[in-house]
């Protein structure tokens, strides 16, 4: 169960403790002067006009209230920081309200870093999109980070769409974990942390970076005031499946024009153990489930979904020898 739980949100998660009510300590620090200069920068701009710069509200020059929240999520004696953004038509909307959140430590050059301290440490953007809610628990010793967010983000058609991470230190990144009400399988990688339209390509390895950049497809699109849009591969982090104890990625191409935004069936990279990633194995119809609430996670194929008779789900196992999945 959680412990120790911050919970912001309208309602908070139901599924939490009802007597957790501090925060997971972190020492109490200045706020690094990059992420207050994020935090002011992004409160002002959105009244920003260009046609006439005071056709605003006043600037704000003071991060307001309950903005910037030290947190601990690393345990590196250095405080995290989440941003729980103002309620307002700026960061909110049927998705929920936006929060941000930066992990301590040395960040990788390229990556977004905000604050970088005289030692030459940085933050690492872990979380940033909406949700409808938010918190930060503890299991065990590992500090959980948990969302609902909008059922129409979430793969599976869920309604009570609720996703779980934890930091993975040497992946410098939110890796998923069974949520607090139990749910450990989930279609595809679930939802990500950070809801980017173009992912950081140095938070990729090389091979996937050019997986993503010759995957562009541009299809005709009327809605889109060019007419057209620009179709990418779904590259998502997910837990250790091949026993390394580092992240791998699934990979999910887009259709053809015209098939709206449906992807092929999805590809499994692993790490190589040098920082780099391998195709280890591909779907050749249906998607895939991930369990996460074993180590290493495994995978499940699905394929023949009928309306009535359901679906075939195949188990996968990772086969150290052939470096692949099989039945």
């Amino acid at each position: 169960m959680f412990s120790k739980t911050i919970r912001i949100g309208a309602l908070g998660l139901a599924v939490l403790s009802a007597s957790a009510t501090l925060a997971i300590a972190a020492p109490t620090e200045t706020p690094p002067e990059g992420i207050v200069w994020r935090v002011l920068e992004e409160i002002n701009v959105f009244y920003f006009d260009i046609e006439d710069p005071t056709d605003r509200p006043p600037l704000v020059t003071e991060v307001p209230d309950g903005v910037l929240t030290p947190v601990d999520i690393n345990a590196d004696g250095r405080a995290d920081w989440l941003i729980t953004w103002p309620e307002s038509v700026a960061f909110c909307g049927t998705g929920g309200c936006e929060r941000t959140l930066y992990i301590s430590g040395a960040a990788t050059p390229g990556q977004d870093e905000v604050g970088a301290d005289e030692v030459g440490t940085g933050f690492t953007r872990a979380f940033d999109r909406q949700a409808l809610d938010f918190s930060i628990g503890k299991v065990g010793n590992e500090a959980r980070v948990e969302a609902r967010v909008h059922h129409a983000q979430c793969p599976d058609d869920r309604t009570d769409c609720i996703f779980a991470w934890a930091w993975d230190e040497a992946a410098r990144r939110l890796v998923q974990r069974p949520t607090s009400d139990g749910r450990a399988v989930m279609l595809g990688a679930g939802a990500t942390p950070v809801d980017d339209d173009v992912p950081s390509a140095s938070l990729l390895p090389a091979a996937l970076e050019e997986v993503w950049t010759a995957s562009k497809r541009i299809c005709p699109a009327s809605w889109e005031l060019t007419g057209h849009e620009a179709l990418r591969a779904d590259i998502r982090s997910i837990p250790d499946v091949n026993g390394d104890g580092r992240p791998d990625w699934l990979v999910e191409a887009p259709g053809l024009c015209g098939s709206g935004r449906v992807f092929e069936p999805p590809q499994l990279w692993v790490s190589d153990g040098e920082g780099g990633a391998v195709l280890a194995w591909r779907a050749e119809t249906g998607e895939v489930e991930l369990d996460v609430g074993v180590v290493p996670a495994a995978l499940t194929r699905i394929t023949d979904c009928m309306d009535d008779d359901g679906c075939t789900r195949e188990p996968l196992h990772w086969d150290a020898a052939g470096r692949t999945l099989r039945p």
